[in-house]
């Protein structure tokens, strides 16, 4: 009887331990959730200026905006380790900021101007980049971006002139407005799940090291790669565009009108004409020290109507059946 008790008694222990053991951790928990959530509301600019911990490793929610007819203006500010979601930005001004391992979350930029400032890792998921309604444009100019990601994010009226550092910028299912700029210097850029047609232009993107483009579709006649070292397209539709880069590999895509210029290129296993059009490929040498090849490769009985004018450049066909 002493043994069954004893039995009971350690088995009753141990569940009590766990039991306080799980209520601790949901009280830790309770007290992270809640002592890492935090409201921009009542913060000032001066605040956050002399006292950048207060957001490092934190989720922020509200907004920094423009007050009593003020600009909003941050100098030196570093921020690590942090998300920010649901937060607008409305004339504000940074320069010579820092920004590491950010997450921006549906956030708002409105009147957003950003100069001599460092992104690494750092994430747009959605959200907008737009002038604000006092007509303060978003610009982020003079910056340095290194693994920078946009997902979903709306370019309206922005301005986006960066060095890369050398890492990677990637915009994915992202949506750019002809009233937007892009300049993507030093930089390994990668457009994702992207259209670029009459109201979406993605064919001016500045001078990135190399240029990969995949799940796209391309349809407003504008130049790919604007000189770019390596362009490389996948799985993507091609009407009407000029790919421009020194070597470049198109592949897996539905091409309806291309024209090479100034460089060596690769096509291999796309659809050339799709819906009664026909592909035109031109190959134009425009340059005398970049030469002008073209090299298809690809199964014959995917082509339909190629018309083939290469001017001043080589072409090289070679059919894998």
């Amino acid at each position: 009887m002493k043994e069954l008790l004893a039995k009971i008694y350690q088995k009753l222990t141990l569940n009590n331990i766990m039991i306080f053991f799980l209520i601790s951790l949901f009280g830790v928990y309770m007290i992270y959730t809640h002592a890492t959530t935090i409201s921009l509301k009542d913060i000032t600019p001066e605040q956050l200026s002399a006292n950048p911990e207060l957001l490092n490793g934190k989720t922020l929610k509200g907004s920094v905006s423009y007050r009593n007819g003020v600009l909003v203006y941050f100098k030196d500010l570093h921020i690590e380790n942090i998300t920010l979601k649901d937060v607008t930005f409305e004339d504000v001004i940074l320069d010579a900021a820092s920004f590491k391992n950010v997450i921006f979350d549906n956030c708002t930029f409105s009147g957003f101007h950003v100069e001599d400032s460092i992104f690494e890792r750092v994430w747009f998921n959605g959200g907008i980049m737009k002038p604000s309604v006092n007509n303060f444009k978003t610009r982020v100019e003079g910056c340095r971006l290194k693994d920078v990601f946009f997902d979903g994010t709306h370019f309206n009226g922005a301005k986006l002139a960066v060095g890369g550092g050398g890492g990677i910028i990637k915009f994915k299912n992202t949506k750019r407005d002809k009233t937007s700029h892009f300049g993507t210097r030093n930089s390994h850029l990668i457009l994702e799940n992207i259209q670029s047609d009459a109201n979406s232009s993605w064919d001016n993107i500045g001078e990135p090291l190399s240029l990969h483009i995949k799940n796209s579709k391309f349809t407003n006649g504008g130049i790919i790669g604007g000189g770019v070292d390596s362009l490389y397209i996948e799985n993507s539709e091609l009407s009407d565009v000029v790919p421009a880069a020194k070597q470049g590999v198109i592949t897996n895509c539905i091409i309806n009108g291309l024209r090479m210029a100034n460089g060596v290129f690769y096509l291999v296993n796309n659809t050339y004409g799709q819906k009664g059009k026909a592909a035109g490929i031109s190959i134009v040498k425009r340059s005398l020290d970049v030469p002008t090849h073209a090299y298809i490769l690809g199964d014959p009985n995917k082509v339909n109507r190629v018309n083939m004018d290469i001017g001043g450049g080589q072409l090289f066909i070679i059919w894998i059946c």
